[in-house]
């Protein structure tokens, strides 16, 4: 797409300044410069993380359809969260792709991966550098907030670095600012000599000093953090102890690359200036390298100048903008800032006070006005939306809420461990099925909920209703039946009953022939044996209708495709045979779940942007309870769970099979902080000891310790890696407490999983996902969840999305009572599907006097996030 005529007349080139939320700073551009066919488009920068969703939509509207969205060039102008943003994840799912990319060397903007001083830091003191590299967090947020932010910044360079290695994958020709050669910087510039793109510097001493000052200041850090945990001071006090002077996001600013655009009109040239962050008016340090290349970069933009547009740098601060700057850049035509809602510093007022001395400046904020575009005509701009241009008026200290604050004693979010992402991909259909069509999408539904639509609000019915389902308590096999299944890799055992034939012949069963309450199967059978095989799935529904229960048999590729559509047609099933429980069969690519959104429509844009923020999933998870919720009222009616296929024959045959374990004995490990554990793991049977990490962690932890009929496991997890949980040290950091080696192979009953994305089947969290987006289930060998279904478990209950824990006692607090209900239901003889829809009908009676949004998001997340794994009964 670089082919165009150098010189060539372009009309109408557009600058879209896109909308970046609530939270503070903040930048993302689209450049449009339309030419001969498709218009080469420029991405520049990726606002928040947070922000994926905002911007897919916003990309939407420019491009004029759905992702993938290809751009001509990426550009990020230095290595700060708030431009890098939400750029890796849409380059990891496969929604943005680019010809070009322009972005910061890892080294030069992070540092050397090995470097003496550094690779013996503790994780603490890593987070602290990740943190204090970034732009300062506002004065409000909470220490566990900070931790928390803390921790996402550690895992910046993992993301950034899997982001440089897709592209190069994809066949991206990226070049590094600040590494590649003058030569390879020169050939991009001609390769967009068509829309004049000219880099104006930092030129590459200034960019090696930076990286010098960086490393060093990064060593400083590490030393007066270990000194501070020799003293005594965990994590949080670690992190609030670091005062602003040993901040170091001046110095990452001083990296941002400082471009120019040109083209040609019908009066002349038209030009557009980029910097980034770049501090013009005060760098923030008075090195003389950083000081010369500043001095030397006003002249060449005044040399520039007029431009038709300026994005003003660092978000309108005080230290990128002043008298001298705006003189640079001389009669410019529109000055445009971005950054996110309500941050009182940004744009700082004095900048708006200075930019009311100059009559003859326009300027757009999109704090002000969100997705804004300016249209760059041969003598003149148009600006849409126009109704907020030149706002003086400074944001208020509390006009956007702050990521991570809120009421003394709110329940602390668990943390998601800093690990690497890879790739989503989606797995190819089974050898005999050619041609197989896509998975049924996911249908995407708020937590509103009187009625299966693809969009309602969150309305519950509080009054705990009686119970619909006569399941009966889980019953002991039979005398000569098998007690529980086999790993993955054993064979299923087969009932000693004759087959209808009278042969004597043994037959696979469900449950293994052992009494069950009446079961509702609900399956799409076509892709079902696309993940197992047709045999498989013939033996399946022998066995069901052999067992006397229903078979639901959806055809998801076909008019039944939505959640929607699916549950209407289950609800013929469940008329006719009401005390049943429901067993979805097969991942969320045979069977889709709900994609639900736990913060009510009726919440205020601003507070419901902050919430968003402040939760790692944006208060989306994925929930099965809508093919239970016979009436509509936003709970299961009936008990209901979910036997993922891992794409596995006998995983899917033994899961089938489960039945309880012989004599329960319990097995619990929390992590350090999660202390409302302890008395809820003595309520159960059994005299093993609750096991606490850290100190313990994975490598002096041995499998006998896991072993347990009634399993608990309080941890931290990840949604990209399902194949290990993290325990917590008092000081903060996070040491691997559980790996897929360690989980039994036989002998679990019914596993607990208080981790985040615990029982998350399917390699894409709901937060994550657009419909129309395909989504893979994990496999038998992926996930501990899928491992423990493997080790015989009737059940494995869990979140499918960021768990959030009590802290203080009486821990009454957060998902707290729910821990408590789900396991007294269990411990009584509920079967475990019973025993969690239980458990959310006495949760949910607790909310009629919430009125906090905060911990009514919370709660309805909990109530939706919780599923059931495994045959459940």
């Amino acid at each position: 797409m670089c082919d165009r005529r150098m010189g060539a007349i372009v009309t109408r080139p557009q600058v879209h300044l896109l909308d970046v939320g609530t939270e503070s700073y903040g930048d993302c551009l689209v450049l449009e410069f339309p030419g001969d066919g498709q218009p080469t488009r420029v991405l520049v920068d990726g606002g928040h993380r947070s922000d994926k969703a905002r911007l897919i939509k916003q990309f939407t509207d420019i491009f004029g359809h759905t992702a993938p969205f290809q751009f001509d060039l990426i550009l990020i102008s230095h290595a700060h969260d708030d431009h890098i943003g939400a750029i890796p994840d849409l380059v990891r799912d496969g929604r943005l792709r680019a010809d070009h990319a322009l972005i910061p060397d890892s080294d030069m903007a992070f540092g050397p991966i090995s470097d003496d001083g550094i690779d013996a830091a503790t994780d603490a003191a890593m987070q602290a550098v990740a943190l204090l590299r970034e732009e300062p967090p506002d004065d409000a947020v909470a220490a566990d907030a900070l931790e928390l932010m803390a921790l996402d910044a550690a895992s910046l360079r993992s993301r950034y670095d899997e982001m440089q290695e897709t592209l190069n994958e994809q066949g991206t020709n990226v070049v590094l600012f600040g590494s590649s050669s003058t030569a390879k910087l020169q050939k991009l510039q001609k390769n967009f000599a068509h829309v004049g793109l000219k880099i104006l510097g930092p030129a590459r001493p200034a960019l090696d000093r930076t990286a010098q000052l960086l490393t060093g200041a990064a060593r400083q850090i590490i030393d007066d953090a270990r000194a501070l945990q020799d003293a005594g001071r965990d994590s949080a006090d670690l992190l609030t102890a670091l005062d602003a002077q040993k901040r170091i996001g001046n110095i990452v600013n001083a990296q941002s690359a400082v471009c120019r655009f040109a083209v040609e009109t019908a009066s002349g040239t038209r030009k557009i200036l980029l910097a980034g962050d770049f501090q013009f008016a005060a760098l923030g340090s008075s090195d003389a390298t950083l000081v010369a290349e500043r001095d030397r970069l006003l002249k060449a933009i005044a040399k520039e100048a007029p431009y038709a547009f300026v994005k003003l740098s660092h978000h309108g601060s005080d230290n990128a903008v002043n008298t001298k700057f705006l003189d640079a850049i001389g009669a410019t035509d529109v000055l445009g800032i971005c950054c996110g809602r309500g941050h009182p510093a940004h744009p700082d007022p004095e900048t708006l006070k200075l930019l009311k001395t100059r009559g003859d400046t326009t300027w757009i904020r999109t704090d002000r006005s969100g997705h804004l575009t300016v249209s760059i005509e041969a003598n003149d701009v148009d600006i849409n939306p126009d109704d907020k241009l030149n706002d003086a008026k400074p944001n208020a200290a509390d006009a956007g809420a702050v990521s991570g604050t809120g009421s003394p004693g709110l329940p602390a979010v668990i943390g998601a461990a800093p690990v690497v992402r890879t790739p989503v991909t989606q797995r190819a259909p089974a050898a005999g099925t050619p041609g197989a069509p896509p998975s049924a999408a996911p249908d995407s539904m708020r937590f509103d909920i009187p009625a299966r639509a693809s969009s309602v609000t969150i309305r519950l019915d509080l009054v705990p209703q009686p119970a619909t389902t006569a399941a009966a308590s889980s019953a002991p096999a039979e005398p000569g039946m098998p007690s529980s299944a086999a790993g993955a890799s054993s064979a299923p055992t087969t009932s000693d009953k004759p087959q209808h034939g009278g042969s004597g012949q043994k037959r696979f069963e469900i449950g293994g022939g052992r009494p069950l309450p009446p079961l509702i199967f609900l399956t799409d059978t076509r892709r079902l044996a696309n993940h197992t095989a047709p045999n498989v799935v013939t033996m399946i529904i022998d066995a069901i209708n052999y067992g006397g229960h229903r078979l639901c048999d959806v055809d998801t590729a076909g008019a039944v495709s939505t959640v929607d559509d699916i549950a209407a047609v289950l609800r013929t099933h469940i008329d006719a045979q009401p005390n049943s429980q429901v067993v979805i069969l097969g991942g969320y690519d045979v069977i889709p779940s709900q994609q639900v959104d736990a913060i009510s429509p009726e919440t205020p844009a601003d507070t419901m942007d902050s919430l968003r923020i402040s939760d790692p999933d944006g208060f989306y998870v994925w929930s099965d309870d809508v093919y239970a919720d016979v009436d509509d009222a936003g709970l299961p009616d009936l008990p209901i769970s979910r036997i993922p296929d891992g794409h596995d024959s006998l995983f899917t045959l033994n899961a089938l099979q489960a039945g309880p374990s012989a004599g329960p004995a319990r097995m619990g490990i929390r992590n350090s902080v999660r202390k409302f554990v302890a008395p809820i793991y003595d309520s159960l049977p059994g005299t093993n000891a609750l096991l606490v990490s850290g100190p313990l962690d994975s490598a002096n932890l041995h499998a006998g310790q896991f072993v347990g009929s009634y399993v608990y496991y309080m941890l931290h997890g990840d949604d990209r890696d399902a194949k290990r949980f993290w325990g917590e040290e008092p000081r903060g950091n996070l040491v691997e407490a559980v790996t897929l080696g360690q989980v039994p192979t036989d002998g679990v009953d019914v596993a607990v999983l208080g981790c985040c994305w615990g029982a998350l089947p399917a390699s894409t969290k709901a937060a994550d996902w657009s419909p129309g987006q395909p989504i893979t289930g994990r496999l038998a060998g992926q996930s501990i969840a899928l491992t423990l279904l493997a080790a015989g478990a009737r059940a494995v209950i869990g979140c499918t999305g960021a768990h959030y824990s009590p802290t203080q006692p009486p821990y009454d607090t957060a998902s707290g009572p729910f821990h408590k209900a789900l396991w007294r239901g269990i411990v009584a003889g509920k079967t475990p599907a019973a025993a969690l829809q239980a458990a959310k009908y006495d949760f949910s009676s607790r909310l009629t006097t919430v009125t906090d949004a905060n911990e009514l998001a919370i709660a309805y997340k909990t109530l939706g996030q919780f599923t059931c794994l495994g045959l459940g009964c």
